[in-house]
């Protein structure tokens, strides 16, 4: 019967449903199943009071190309260790498909948490004076372009009293920058700056100098600059799948060292398409060192540019075994000694500046939620600010 048939599907299935969209399971099963915990076994948090003296309960959602993620978690009040508490993981469909569903499961928690971070691909606008504040713009991802994303996300959020809830709005590489940079201690060294470069399907650099995220014009978008090219590209006439300028005589580090350049190599070498880099591509292949080419040449582009206090590598593709030390002795040659300080010069004290990251695939979603921690701190900013200097009645 329909009642029968409506017990057998899916909960997430039938919600698809209702809302008019196609039925479609929003999440793999599976990743539900190691990923996400059952509403019955889920902790019951306290209301967040931002008090100093506890953890501080917050949201974050992590948006990219393949997934959206959002999570629960608890940040300490030194902001030196933050935990995942619960989360969801949803394929990216088209905006109105997948947006609702990530407000729904905040909606569904709000008395939980007090602040919110949203990382997303981009780019983005994160100025909050500029009026597509909290869009996605002229991403290559047509369903996604000139897209609001706060709007839907925060949508009926609000703290206890009914004022809407606090947020923070960066890009997807941005916010685990700032998440390296706080749970790394880097702060507490007497450092102000760190680079964060993640390699996967493109590349991304986030940065934070004077210990907030850099934002200038409008975001970093490094992973676009020109790099010099390696022999084989040169040799091979190399043509990369995507270009960042058609037309242009220009080198993108992102059209050369990310994954589908890796794809498009291994079948000129070998003539076997790959869709899976991580098993198909031997350790001793050229490939990985045309790669850490780069990415060793991006890392010294930010050496000259920013001059960051720490690098750090994170993405799938540096999980390759020897591709870190590589990128390193690359960057090392491209700097050539004109940069005289230890972190450079010696080999290792550099190992400890260019360092994979440790939070692994981790790293967006822990970002985001740091960055809630850093609305959490702006928003008790204002409100002393507001009371005169005094501790304020508003302050969470």
């Amino acid at each position: 019967s329909e009642g029968a048939q409506e017990k057998k599907t899916p909960a997430r299935q039938r919600q698809a449903a209702s809302s008019g969209h196609p039925p479609r399971r929003l999440c793999p099963t599976a990743s539900e199943r190691r990923h996400n915990m059952a509403e019955a076994s889920a902790p019951k948090l306290p209301v967040a009071t931002g008090v100093l003296a506890e953890d501080i309960y917050v949201a974050g959602v992590e948006g990219g190309g393949t997934s959206w993620k959002v999570a629960l978690g608890k940040v300490s009040p030194d902001l030196r260790s933050c935990k995942v508490i619960e989360w969801l993981e949803v394929p990216t469909h088209k905006p109105e498909e997948t947006l609702p569903v990530i407000n729904r499961w905040l909606k569904e928690r709000q008395a939980q948490f007090n602040f919110v971070g949203i990382g997303s691909f981009g780019p983005v606008q994160p100025k909050r004076n500029k009026p597509n504040y909290g869009h996605i713009t002229a991403t290559p991802k047509v369903e996604w372009k000139f897209t609001d994303v706060v709007g839907p996300i925060m949508d009926g959020l609000v703290v206890p009293g009914g004022a809407p809830m606090p947020h923070q709005f960066d890009t997807d590489v941005n916010a685990p920058a700032l998440g390296e940079f706080l749970l790394d201690g880097l702060r507490e060294e007497g450092k102000s700056s760190l680079a964060y470069i993640t390699v996967g399907t493109g590349i991304g650099v986030g940065l934070v100098v004077n210990d907030k995220p850099v934002h200038g014009l409008l975001h970093p978008e490094a992973g676009h600059l020109c790099m010099p090219l390696v022999d084989f590209d040169v040799d091979e006439n190399f043509v990369p799948v995507k270009k960042a300028m058609k037309g242009a005589t220009w080198y993108p580090c992102e059209s050369y060292a990310a994954k589908e350049s890796i794809q498009k190599r291994f079948l000129m070498l070998t003539k076997k398409v790959t869709t899976n880099i991580k098993e198909d591509v031997p350790k001793d292949s050229p490939i990985w060192a045309m790669v850490a080419h780069y990415i060793g040449a991006l890392c010294a582009s930010l050496v000259l540019a920013v001059s960051p206090e720490k690098i750090v590598l994170g993405g799938g593709l540096m999980n390759h075994e020897g591709i870190v030390p590589l990128i390193r002795k690359h960057c090392q040659t491209f700097l050539h000694g004109y940069i005289p300080v230890e972190e450079i010069l010696d080999d290792a004290k550099l190992a400890k500046y260019i360092v994979r990251s440790s939070r692994g695939e981790n790293a967006g979603l822990t970002g985001t939620l740091m960055l809630a921690a850093q609305a959490r701190q702006e928003h008790n900013d204002r409100a002393r600010r507001a009371a005169g200097g005094s501790k304020s009645a508003s302050a969470l």
